[in-house]
């Protein structure tokens, strides 16, 4: 009998450092889980301002392009209205 409690105090020692790698395996999964939640958050954040900052960038250069168009125009004109003058 005591060979019995022999093998059963080896077994429990044997599975008891199995044990503690399953708690040890959880506890990085849900601080993993938590960097990566945190991770894609962040990540969202960062598309939804970028995309603001992009959307506000294109503007300003639509309307550049709008200012340096109407100069152009205003330049032809002038220099339409030149060469008629000194005709």
């Amino acid at each position: 009998m005591s060979s019995i409690l022999k093998q059963v105090k080896s077994t429990n020692r044997s599975i008891f450092p199995l044990n503690l790698e399953i708690v040890a395996v959880a506890k990085i999964q849900v601080v993993l889980k938590s960097i990566t939640q945190a991770t894609i958050k962040s990540m969202i954040k960062l598309y939804e301002n970028s995309r603001a900052t992009l959307l506000e960038s294109g503007e300003m250069l639509k309307y550049l392009i709008g200012e340096i168009k109407a100069e152009k125009i205003r330049a032809v004109e002038f220099v339409r209205v030149d060469v008629n003058i000194t005709r």
